[in-house]
């Protein structure tokens, strides 16, 4: 096999995990699936008390797949359900240049503004505008999760190099849908909801479980979206959508017509963890 290009992506959902191995081509053609597989281990809410049981889903995967997944050198970028992975925007009237200084004060920041909400997250930042104020969006984590996901794959022999939201990874791919649109995408337990315009630099993000949710999910999503857009003049948006009918059936009629399905923009993601091998 030859290992240039080949990269694993794993997205871990409520009902456990799925692998594809790709390697990479051209941008004309797409890239070649060479394995895929799917563990049988649910993880349900993800419990980081418990470590053994995400090994227990990424030996199931690694019992499957080549065994040059284990290469050191191997990326494996691995996908968690959106309400996993926080995101927030946040204004500073200064923000430092250093990177350790930056990733402090968004830290503390977080902490103060989410009330106790997150105990000990680990953050991600991007500077998404500089004007009167520095606007930055930060992706969190918690610590113990990420510890325990990463202890997990550690036991199947797997280097994680990225952890991330399924939306972290195709917000790439979301880019050259439209200049205004919106995203809706479901595993089946979690929802997310993403909204961007050319207008607004930070953009909207909601995301949930669909168990958490009340009989008014559909409406509350389709009120999110047609909110978003009259707020910064952005009517109408482009819609796409990668989930299950069960949730597509609680949407309003006028919304459900008006979404693209998620096949015709993520292209060659033809599954989860497909996209998230080529987007990594």
């Amino acid at each position: 096999m030859e290992y240039a290009r080949t990269r694993l992506g794993i997205v871990l959902t409520a009902a456990g995990g799925q692998a594809a191995l790709l390697r990479l081509r051209n941008l004309r053609r797409k890239p070649k699936l060479l394995a895929a597989t799917q563990s049988k281990t649910r993880l349900d809410h993800f419990d980081p008390v418990d470590p053994s049981r995400f090994a227990a889903v990424f030996r199931e995967l690694v019992k499957d797949l080549p065994k040059v997944v284990r290469r050191a050198d191997m990326p494996v970028f691995v996908s968690l359900p959106d309400p996993l992975v926080r995101e927030d925007v946040l204004r500073f009237a200064d923000f430092p240049d250093g990177v350790a200084e930056a990733q402090d004060l968004v830290r503390m920041r977080l902490l103060r503004e989410t009330g106790g909400a997150m105990v000990d997250p680990v953050c991600t930042y991007e500077v998404i505008d500089r004007a009167d104020e520095v606007t930055v969006r930060v992706r969190s984590l918690e610590r113990a999760l990420r510890d325990a996901i990463e202890q997990g794959a550690s036991a199947a022999g797997l280097h994680i190099t990225r952890l991330e939201s399924w939306l972290g990874y195709a917000s790439v791919a979301l880019g050259d849908v439209a200049p205004d649109g919106a995203c809706l995408f479901s595993d089946g337990d979690s929802w997310s909801l993403t909204c961007w315009a050319q207008s607004v630099p930070e953009g909207y993000f909601e995301a949930g479980w669909v168990a958490d949710a009340d009989d008014d999910l559909g409406n509350r999503i389709a009120r999110l979206i047609q909110s978003f857009a009259l707020a910064h003049d952005a009517s109408p948006l482009t819609l796409v959508g990668a989930a299950p009918d069960a949730l597509v059936a609680r949407l309003p009629g006028d919304v459900v017509g008006a979404i693209r399905p998620g096949a015709d923009v993520f292209a060659a993601a033809v599954t989860p963890a497909q996209g998230v091998a080529q987007w990594g």
